[in-house]
C-alpha cells in the first residue's frame, strides 16, 4: 500500500466521528481501492 495513503487512512480513521470525517474516510478508502486495482492491472499486463 502506498505509504501516504496508509498514513492518511490512519489519521482519518482516528477522527472518523462527524459526517465530514466519514466522507474523508470513504475518499481515502476509494483511493486505496484504485491504487490496488492499478497495481493488479500492471501485474496482469506484464504476463
Amino acid at each position: 500500500m502506498n505509504t501516504q495513503l496508509h498514513l492518511a487512512y490512519g489519521i482519518v480513521d482516528m477522527r472518523a466521528r462527524s459526517d465530514q470525517d466519514q466522507a474523508l474516510l470513504r475518499d481515502v478508502a476509494l483511493a486505496r481501492q484504485d491504487a490496488r486495482r492499478a497495481r493488479r492491472a500492471g501485474r496482469q499486463r506484464t504476463r
